[in-house]
């Protein structure tokens, strides 16, 4: 759960099962206290909070929110157990890709941890709302994972 704000999205909680209770997430987000807790993977979390911290549920809805509102953010801070990583973002050009839908135009975003080699890019496409139409993980030049969009439906 977010809630929007007039500087971004700010995460209310966030849970995550993955099919394995060790692989278990489950964050509360208190904006009056500044802190965020809960559980990631086994591990207690008790974190400060600040309008950058983003779990894996919120990234890329922040991201599309500040886009739409003519930002790009330079940096965001995941959570990672009971840690908070910094991820630098840039821009890494434009780029049309083939999707379900057909050939879409995007801005591509990259976002790495300093000092780590694996560099996650967001394909966002500006004439949808910045939604991401491929989100990859690569650790040099091996591919992670990839997500690609199916089909996009708006009420």
């Amino acid at each position: 759960m977010v809630r929007l704000a007039d500087d971004g999205v700010l995460p209310q909680s966030f849970k995550s099962s993955g099919g394995d209770a060790a692989k278990s997430i489950e964050l509360k987000y208190d904006w009056q206290s500044h802190r965020v807790t809960g559980t990631y993977e086994g591990t207690k979390v008790d974190l400060p909070l600040t309008p950058q911290v983003r779990d894996d549920g919120s990234v890329q809805l922040g991201l599309m929110v500040d886009l739409l509102a003519g930002r790009t953010p330079r940096t965001v801070e995941l959570i990672d157990k009971n840690a908070v990583r910094e991820y630098e973002f840039t821009r890494g050009g434009e780029a049309t890709i083939d999707t379900p839908m057909g050939a879409v135009r995007t801005v591509v975003f990259k976002s790495q941890k300093q000092h780590s080699p694996r560099i996650t890019s967001f394909w966002c496409a500006p004439d949808r709302g910045y939604i991401p139409m491929k989100v990859q993980q690569k650790k040099g030049e091996d591919v992670q994972w990839t997500l690609e969009i199916q089909s996009l439906a708006r009420p």
